[in-house]
């Protein structure tokens, strides 16, 4: 054996082929009835928002900065 084959044979004893493996069902039909949930505020959205306007308020000239990141 040469050093690559030698190699080869200790990377399959090492790793065995993984079988290919089906879902037990057909998952489909519940990503049709699953429905996005409306977005809910939190207090970090809110407290986020809250500077974002604060800083707009104390520095106008912010807003083309922050325009320009959206």
């Amino acid at each position: 054996m040469t050093e690559h084959e030698d190699l080869r044979h200790l990377l399959q004893r090492a790793m065995p082929p993984i079988r290919a493996q089906s879902p037990s069902r057909d998952l489909w039909p519940e990503m049709l009835i699953r429905r996005p949930r409306s977005y809910d505020w939190n207090w970090i959205d809110l407290g986020a928002a809250a500077a974002i306007a604060l800083l707009l308020a104390l520095f106008p000239g912010l807003f083309w900065l922050l325009l320009y990141n959206l």
